[in-house]
């Protein structure tokens, strides 16, 4: 199995920066690691461990593919996301104000 592409010490040390709280960074850690291998199980039971390897390796030659289609999905969502928070503001409220 591969090691996950962003260093772990980043990760926290960016969480310490932040401020946040170590409850919720608990939980985070804990929530993202469960289903990381809850899916890996999941993959592994229904197709054989070789869609693992398979996989692995797919990212590991075509790294820089696959990060571009990741940031390219995240840049997407934000784009829907910032439009979607427009229309929100632009619709009157009950008071017909407008704000």
């Amino acid at each position: 199995m591969l090691p996950p592409p962003t260093p772990f010490k980043a990760v926290v040390l960016a969480a310490a920066a932040f401020e946040m709280s170590f409850s919720r960074f608990l939980l985070a850690i804990f929530a993202g690691r469960f289903f990381r291998f809850l899916i890996l199980g999941f993959l592994t039971l229904h197709f054989g461990p070789q869609v693992v390897e398979i996989g692995g390796r797919i990212i590991a030659h075509d790294f820089k593919w696959v990060l571009l289609a990741l940031a390219a999905g995240v840049f997407v969502w934000l784009i829907w996301r910032r439009g979607r928070t427009k229309k929100n503001a632009a619709k009157p409220n009950e008071s017909g104000t407008g704000t």
